[in-house]
């Protein structure tokens, strides 16, 4: 059974910090300063999120593992709100120990929803959060709700552009983290409709901290 991990509080600050929205660009990189960014392009509308470094990403399942049996989890930022363009969610997988950590730049497909018809959304729910089968970082799917319409990734790339390591300090605590900046493009299906589709890209700069061993 799987581990499901929800930290209250980032999720609060996750909720909070759509209060934080703010345009952005494909030329201009957000001034992120303390704080991670999440940036979406959807249809040629643009919105950028910006992120409380370490409360702005959430462990959602754990209990995966990779081919090799070392652990892994499902992380993503909580109810990111594009306004008009409706509400994001982009898990993906990193490992869950300090020790297993060893995640490479380079880039990676995403896991794709081959049903995209009536049941497109069972696929992408047991893909994300029952199935076993998650073996290997980053793979990761897109869910968009937008006007009460339920829209999946079919196809997908994400490029980790880099991954560094990175000490923030969290409530008076200094706490070592790896930051992961990646760009990602796909097409978006709607759940019973899969001509109904949407262009998606975007690019985002999160800080991920695992597990003590």
């Amino acid at each position: 059974m799987k581990k499901y991990s929800f930290y209250l509080a980032a999720m609060m600050m996750a909720v909070m910090t759509l209060g934080l929205t703010a345009c952005g660009s494909d030329d201009d990189e957000p001034e992120s300063g303390d704080l991670d960014y999440f940036e979406v392009t959807i249809d040629g509308n643009t919105k950028t999120l910006e992120l409380p470094v370490g409360l702005g990403i959430v462990t959602y399942m754990s209990g995966y593992k990779d081919a090799n049996g070392k652990e892994m989890s499902l992380v993503h930022s909580e109810g990111l709100g594009l306004g008009r363009m409706g509400n994001i969610m982009m898990p993906f997988a990193v490992y869950t120990y300090k020790s297993d950590f060893n995640m490479k730049a380079g880039t990676y497909s995403f896991r794709p929803i081959t049903n995209a018809g009536e049941v497109i959304f069972d696929d992408w729910w047991n893909f994300m959060f029952e199935e076993d089968d998650v073996k290997k970082p980053f793979e990761t799917a897109i869910n968009l709700t937008v006007d009460g319409k339920e829209y999946y990734s079919t196809i997908g790339t994400l490029k980790v552009t880099s991954i560094d390591k990175r000490q923030v300090t969290i409530l008076g605590q200094k706490t070592e983290g790896y930051l992961i900046k990646a760009t990602f493009t796909c097409t978006l299906a709607k759940e019973k409709d899969k001509s109904d589709t949407k262009e998606c890209n975007g690019r985002f700069s999160l800080t991920y901290f695992p597990e003590d061993d």
